[in-house]
């Protein structure tokens, strides 16, 4: 029975960081993509800005 519990804990332990790190990457990936995009509108609103005032 002992021999069972020195298997079962190690286990517990990397099911859990393996959880732990699939979170962390999930929520990292969906805040970057939105902040690149954000990124991505500010700079091009930019040469809008830069090309509708010399039309002017």
């Amino acid at each position: 029975m002992s021999a069972l519990i020195w298997w079962f804990i190690p286990l517990l332990g990397t099911a859990g960081a393996l959880f732990y790190v699939w979170r962390v990457g999930r929520n990292k990936r969906e805040t970057n993509v939105e902040k690149s995009i954000a990124e991505y509108e500010r700079f091009r609103s930019t040469f809008d800005s830069q090309h509708r005032s010399e039309d002017l």
